[in-house]
């Protein structure tokens, strides 16, 4: 119910694994988020989780971190050459500047308006599970990210890093599915509804 709600809803869901063995639900203590990791692939859709992640700390002094996964699986090949993984290495550093460079480009202005904002750039085969490991290791309260809402067949072949990141969070996420055409509106309206 929840994967086919998140891949429907045009606002940001909350989502909570629950606790413990318990049939009932257990009430949930409330308390100031301090860290917010959201993560990024560089494309102006995934941008619209920064309203909603913003939101939610806002009030709190929280620590945002930008989180880009840079996917070592640059090439492919049957046969591994010396050069062949120089070459390799060298894509991967220059995707590494170019993931570094667009997070601070975004960070800039969010500094500029009085958040706490530092930016982060892995390099890891598997994004999901690089994701879970920097939320953990930094201490993060929330995993923000955008989801593009795909379901059946084209999910299957094509997969979901935030579909990954759902199902194995140990944390809260806090998805969203981006609008095609963000208008000023759609995000004062997902503010609104997130309580700012």
């Amino acid at each position: 119910v929840a994967d086919s709600f998140v891949r429907h809803s045009h606002v940001p869901v909350l989502l909570l694994h629950p606790s413990g063995s318990s049939a009932a639900p257990q009430p949930i203590a409330p308390h100031p988020l301090r860290k917010i990791c959201i993560t990024l692939d560089g494309s102006p859709l995934a941008e619209q989780i920064l309203t909603p992640a913003l939101a939610l700390g806002a009030g709190n002094a929280a620590e945002y971190t930008l989180l880009h996964v840079v996917d070592a699986l640059v090439l492919v090949s049957t046969s591994f050459t010396p050069d062949l993984l120089q070459h390799q290495a060298k894509i991967i550093a220059g995707l590494q500047q170019e993931a570094q460079q667009y997070l601070e480009t975004l960070a800039g202005p969010l500094r500029a308006e009085g958040h706490h904002i530092t930016t982060r750039v892995l390099v890891d085969p598997e994004p999901a599970q690089a994701i879970l490991r920097a939320a953990r290791d930094d201490g993060s309260d929330i995993i923000a990210l955008a989801t593009h809402g795909r379901g059946g067949v084209q999910r299957l072949l094509v997969g979901s890093v935030a579909d990954k990141v759902l199902r194995s969070a140990d944390r809260p996420v806090l998805v969203y599915r981006p609008q095609v055409a963000p208008q000023p509106e759609v995000e004062a309206k997902i503010a609104h509804d997130v309580g700012v």
